[in-house]
């Protein structure tokens, strides 16, 4: 598909070649969801090609067209959700787009509504981690969220750092806690015994 190759081509460092084929796996899904905008794979995968295509955006710094594509990722995302909010992927889905604004947010100095956002964000992985603690997924989405909040926190960052810790040391109890990952637990600690 053309979002494959866009990945290939964005992780070969070729933007301009990236974007193109998320342009046209854009239109593509534009035109399958408006055929039949009842069906749900559709508009996650158009939900999909948003994303994507802000996140190009975003590295080439084009923080308003970012913005744009992932407000509209986040508008599919949160009727997906309500149209069906037993499913994990959809609500999974919403979380990500949540953070993504919030990382725009951040990025553009608007701190308040970052933290707005990633609380957002927080809720729905909060409620996934809870319904399956197994899941690597919603745990490390679960950490993510909480080392997010501690940067951006003022006054109460050890709350989220010492929550952050808790979240890794679990999920490496578990034995869910990917090597790649270990690193962060450490940075945790230690950003613990700075506070």
């Amino acid at each position: 598909s053309y979002n494959k190759l866009g990945e290939m081509q964005q992780a070969l460092g070729n933007s301009q070649a990236a974007l193109a084929l998320y342009q046209q796996s854009l239109g593509i899904r534009e035109r399958l969801s408006g055929s039949a905008p009842e069906n749900a794979e559709f508009a996650r995968d158009l939900s999909i090609s948003y994303e994507k295509l802000g996140e190009m955006q975003q590295a080439m710094g084009n923080s308003q067209a970012a913005m744009a594509l992932y407000q509209q990722s986040l508008e599919i995302a949160e009727r997906l959700s309500r149209s069906a909010p037993e499913n994990a992927q959809f609500a999974r889905d919403l979380s990500v787009s949540y953070n993504k604004l919030g990382e725009m947010q951040q990025a553009l100095g608007n701190s308040q509504a970052a933290m707005a956002l990633y609380q957002q964000s927080l809720e729905i992985r909060e409620r996934l981690s809870r319904s399956a603690p197994e899941n690597a997924q919603f745990a490390r989405d679960l950490w993510v969220s909480y080392w997010r909040l501690a940067n951006i926190s003022s006054g109460d960052e050890q709350q989220w750092w010492r929550k952050v810790c808790l979240a890794l040391t679990t999920m490496q109890e578990r034995g869910i806690l990917a090597q790649s990952d270990e690193q962060y637990l450490a940075a945790a600690k230690a950003q613990l015994k700075q506070g």
